[in-house]
């Protein structure tokens, strides 16, 4: 499976590292050190495969992609919480509170309040490596961290750009939030595996097909679909569901006009394929 982009990796970029400390401040993405290279998170392979295995909720899995997100270097936690999920993902406190919960007993989260801190700090295990509890008691988070990027880059990886969670800046833009099934936000994940940093899909690995009756889908080669991590009886109502919420279209791309798949939030920025007008 192709993980992720074919450029050198680097250290992941956060908000938290440019203020140079772990106090209250925001999640707004920043300028990335190198040109054209935007802000991304990245997960590993094995624990989307097993928030497919476990039977994960939807909520379950945008949390933690959220503290994927919201991870910092510096801090060795994720600093993100209520606040984060209700404007990112649209949860309310309870979904959000039965959300975390499910993940810290499942040993893929636990979060601490520091003393004399008021925002939470939620550390990542490792998928081979889970926590025995819901809290690690006493542990500062480099101790228990199992999310540094130098620790986990051997690893098979997925990243995405920051904004696949934050949106845009004048809410106009998909998001995450947007997703209304668990496979559906797998699909997502794998396509980033294989797509071009600019967000458009190779033509070996996803095209565009035309559905009697039913409009415009898209068709996996064998290799896509092996990357998939999810429900394989759900791979074509996923990909409906991405191309419905706009995080997937389709359009034409460069002066031969050809058809392809395109990710509304792409790697990098660059020049866009041509939007199919309804």
């Amino acid at each position: 499976m192709t993980v992720g982009r074919t450029e050198t990796d680097r250290e992941v970029l956060t908000s938290q590292d440019v203020d140079g400390g772990c106090g209250e401040t925001g999640h707004d993405g920043v300028e990335a050190k190198r040109n054209h290279e935007l802000p991304f998170f990245y997960v590993e392979s094995a624990v989307l495969s097993a928030a497919h295995r476990e039977d994960w909720t939807r909520d379950e899995l945008l949390v933690y992609l959220l503290h994927c997100r919201g991870y910092s270097a510096r801090c060795r936690c994720s600093l993100m919480g209520e606040n984060a999920a209700r404007v990112r993902l649209g949860l309310t406190k309870k979904p959000w509170e039965q959300a975390q919960a499910s993940l810290e007993l499942r040993g893929r989260l636990s979060t601490e309040t520091g003393k004399g801190s008021k925002r939470p700090r939620t550390c990542i295990a490792g998928a081979g490596e889970t926590y025995s509890g819901a809290a690690q008691t006493g542990e500062r988070p480099k101790a228990i961290d199992g999310h540094r990027y130098r620790d986990v880059a051997s690893k098979p990886l997925v990243k995405a750009p920051w904004t696949l969670i934050d949106g845009s800046t004048d809410g106009s833009a998909p998001s995450l939030a947007d997703l209304r099934s668990r496979d559906a936000i797998l699909l997502l994940l794998a396509i980033y595996g294989f797509a071009r940093a600019d967000g458009v899909i190779p033509l070996r690995e996803a095209w565009v097909v035309e559905r009697e009756g039913a409009g415009v889908g898209v068709g996996f080669s064998t290799a896509a679909r092996a990357d998939f991590l999810g429900d394989p009886m759900c791979l074509e109502s996923a990909a409906a569901e991405l191309l419905d919420s706009g995080l997937l279209y389709t359009g034409v791309e460069g002066a031969g006009g050809k058809w392809v798949v395109h990710l509304a939030h792409p790697m990098a920025p660059g020049p866009s394929a041509a939007r199919a007008v309804a």
